[in-house]
């Protein structure tokens, strides 16, 4: 009993010897752009890629922006704290003198104001048209910052920000043309109406960037049928980052009957030596999504994008071999490269290690007996839970909030050791609309119960 209570244990320094024997990456020549264009994205993921890769982090576009002054001006707030963390320069100005915190007073971000005052953004400096944080708070009518930050009004000054466009990604991922530098001014000056109308312009006159980005935009805004005629119109050109985006988002948008077009429109941008494509292909043969699953073609992708340095391959390359899924099965091998995507700051693969690390903790609770009791405790501890009081001396309840995964929910666990040796458990959980994920957890955890929480389960 006691050696299968350790696996846990093993599980985790097993991570660790994994974790430490990753190689430093070589710096790539491209991560600056990549760290801009996930910027304007809003792409979290993509962020931590990108500085994982040697990018840095004041990395500027042709406009002059740093990724914290573009994050900033789209609204990506928590991509805004974690630029701040990794000490990104929090007055850094662009080519038209508009810091981070400007931006995001013009857009009335006031959370977003309210992390780069914390973090020192001075509200005094002034753009190339005389304009500070300092001037558009007292032109508003606020004493202070705190009564800005505290308002809920949707102004500042006397102009309303609605955009017959989302804010979120407006500013797009291009950064070398003319058409952009006016576009985002426009949108940056605050004429939203006039910056739409340019767009639509620009995209009518065959401009394939500008006909990708509005059909974005005007699905983001849940216009389907108009954003899949500008989307499709865009794919008229040979670009093949416009062939893979399109692609992607008719494949794995929920777009059901786009998803053999989206097929079509990855092997396009494959054909012209796109990776990125590639790797989307074999995701989709993986999962059978739009296409027949066949795992063998799907592991022979993702090894050979590894040796290019992809690092979404590399998760997935883990996951087949985990899974055994076109090759044979290796949760050793698996792990290792999993782990590795996941120190390359892969959102994904580190959410998998910490389901994983749940799951065996549930199932090593549910054999456990009274004589584990210390060793149980002891593990749990160990492993972030926090020991909470309990009335029953025969109970041991546990905060495992910190200790089990986000995406189960759960809260709180209750352990009872009662007199026939066996531990009787009792999970809660905060998620209390999801039937089916109840039904999983009690398939991992056989004799346990879980119960939804209430106001009431001090």
């Amino acid at each position: 009993m006691i050696k299968r209570l350790l696996r846990i244990k093993a599980l985790y320094f097993l991570l660790i010897v994994l974790f430490s024997s990753i190689n430093v990456y070589a710096i790539d020549p491209m991560a600056d752009r990549a760290l801009l264009e996930a910027a304007s994205r809003g792409d979290s993921r993509g962020i931590r890629e990108a500085l994982s890769r040697g990018a840095y982090v004041d990395a500027r576009d042709i406009l002059g922006n740093t990724a914290l002054i573009v994050a900033s001006d789209n609204g990506y707030q928590e991509i805004v704290r974690y630029l701040i963390e990794q000490k990104a320069s929090i007055n850094a100005l662009n080519n038209y003198g508009y810091s981070a915190l400007l931006s995001a007073m013009v857009n009335s971000y006031r959370g977003i104001v309210s992390l780069l005052l914390t973090a020192g953004a001075d509200p005094a400096l002034e753009n190339i048209y005389g304009t500070s944080a300092e001037i558009l708070l007292r032109t508003a009518g606020y004493n202070d910052f705190v009564q800005y930050i505290d308002d809920t009004a949707t102004t500042i000054g006397n102009r309303e920000l609605i955009s017959p466009f989302p804010k979120r990604g407006s500013t797009g991922a291009i950064h070398n043309t003319r058409w952009r530098e006016h576009f985002n001014s426009l949108l940056t000056e605050g004429r939203a109406e006039e910056a739409s109308e340019y767009l639509i312009a620009i995209a009518s006159n065959s401009n394939f960037e500008a006909q990708y980005l509005l059909g974005f935009l005007l699905l983001e805004r849940g216009s389907y049928e108009t954003g899949v005629r500008w989307l499709l119109r865009s794919t008229e050109s040979d670009d093949p980052e416009i062939l893979y985006n399109v692609g992607k988002i008719f494949l794995t948008g929920n777009y059901e009957v786009l998803s053999s077009e989206g097929i079509a429109l990855l092997n396009r941008a494959r054909i012209m030596g796109s990776l990125p494509a590639e790797v989307e292909i074999a995701k989709a043969q993986l999962f059978g999504l739009g296409t027949k699953k066949d795992y063998t073609s799907a592991f022979r992708t993702f090894k050979k994008a590894v040796e290019s340095g992809n690092v979404e391959a590399e998760y997935y390359l883990g996951y087949c071999y985990f899974t055994g899924r076109g090759v044979e099965k290796n949760e050793v091998v698996g792990l290792d490269y999993i782990g590795s995507a996941g120190l390359r700051g892969l959102d994904q693969a580190n959410e998998f290690i910490s389901r994983l690390q749940s799951e065996e903790i549930m199932k090593l609770i549910a054999v456990s007996g009274v004589e584990d009791r210390a060793i149980l405790n002891s593990a749990l501890l160990s492993f972030n839970a926090t020991m909470l009081p309990a009335s029953d001396s025969s109970c041991d309840i546990y905060d495992i909030s910190q200790l089990i995964s986000n995406e189960y929910g759960l809260e709180r666990l209750e352990l009872c050791y009662v007199d026939d040796n066996r531990v009787v458990a009792k999970y809660f959980t905060s998620i209390v609309d999801d039937d089916d994920l109840l039904l999983y957890l009690q398939n991992i955890a056989k004799d346990a119960s879980f119960e939804r929480m209430s106001p009431y389960n001090d």
